[in-house]
């Protein structure tokens, strides 16, 4: 399987070997870069990069970019089916709250050979614009590769991770989590990508001394794993349809 963005932030990044090693490659294998590592195909942002015959196009705020490139991969006799790239519910109701994104959005879906969904919440949206064919397909990972197995053994796992972050997205109900979780009596883990601003509201919950862990920015993905798989519970309260969030 392709995947195609055309023209997006992320650089050609083919899977030969499905999801390869941690740390390597230019993105890890999750997300929609998932599908193309479980398949053994690529991820491209070029269009003439793509090799498979099948493909699977994602669609951001310039539809008409890709109802174009849909029409031309579709002349080439490839089997396009489309998704969402931002599936949250909040991101695509802001990216179709325009007369002319919607029409080209029914184009794209009336034209390709069907949709595959990363969350069940946007089949019907698919289906209402048009998609001959819609299914859901969850985000896989490698959970079955030996060097993705980040576990530890029960008894050395301590406390419970914040599995949200974004304090201005409403549907994350990441403040609603963090204000659940502060009487549970357990040391209580969560990342902080927002600096001081996010330090201090954290501070402002009034966490009882030595009970909130901020883990400050970014960490590489393999860090990132072997923190969460320190911890006995993941906890959200998230309904924003997200695939990616950690506990789902």
């Amino acid at each position: 399987l392709a995947v195609l963005n055309p023209w997006g932030g992320d650089p050609d990044q083919p899977f030969p070997d499905g999801p390869g090693q941690p740390g390597e490659g230019a993105h890890p294998p999750v997300n929609y870069h998932a599908y193309a590592a479980c398949t053994r195909g690529g991820f491209y942002r070029n269009p003439g990069a793509v090799r498979e015959k099948t493909v699977l196009l994602l669609l951001r705020r310039d539809l008409k970019t890709a109802l174009k490139v849909l029409r031309a991969l579709k002349a080439e006799g490839r089997h396009v089916l489309v998704s969402l790239k931002e599936s949250g519910s909040h991101q695509v109701a802001a990216l179709l709250d325009d007369a002319r994104r919607l029409v080209l959005f029914r184009q794209i879906c009336a034209e390709a050979d069907g949709a595959l969904s990363s969350t069940p919440d946007l089949l019907p949206l698919y289906r209402g614009a048009g998609c001959r064919e819609a299914r859901f397909l969850p985000t896989p990972y490698p959970v079955d590769a030996p060097p993705w197995d980040f576990s530890r053994p029960l008894a050395e796992r301590r406390g419970l991770f914040l599995g949200t972050r974004e304090f201005q997205v409403p549907s994350r109900n990441h403040l609603a989590a963090l204000l659940a979780v502060r009487d549970f009596g357990v040391p209580v883990t969560v990342v902080n990508p927002d600096g001081r601003r996010g330090r201090r509201k954290l501070e402002a919950l009034g966490f009882p001394e030595n009970r909130l862990r901020i883990v400050e920015g970014r960490l590489p993905y393999p860090d990132y794993l072997r923190l969460v798989s320190g911890h006995r519970i993941v906890f959200q309260m998230d309904r924003s349809a997200v695939p990616g969030q950690v506990a789902g």
